[in-house]
């Protein structure tokens, strides 16, 4: 059993080594899934204009405080993803 493992290393270890170097080649380097579009920190563009994660992240923050103000209980998954998504409309609202 344990020949057996030892046996089974190398071809593991080799097929991890070459898919480590296919990530780095493809993803990070030809930037095959096209994610770093845009500069550090900017989630999207609004008429050319950035999206910055900062406003976003301020305006979530002040959503998800005023609602939890309002209610004793926790805020649930769904009440989150609709602050998500109403923080985000307020930052391009501004934008525009």
């Amino acid at each position: 059993m344990m020949r057996q493992m030892r046996e089974a290393t190398k071809p593991i270890m080799l097929l991890a080594a070459l898919a480590f170097v296919a990530l780095m080649v493809f993803e990070w380097g030809m930037d095959m899934s096209g994610r770093s579009g845009g500069s550090v920190g900017e989630i999207g563009s609004v008429n050319g204009q950035p999206v910055n994660y900062e406003s976003y992240m301020a305006a979530y923050r002040q959503l998800y405080d005023q609602v939890q103000r309002n209610q004793e209980e926790l805020i649930s998954s769904q009440q989150n993803k609709e602050i998500e998504d109403a923080a985000f409309d307020e930052v391009v609202t501004q934008l525009l």
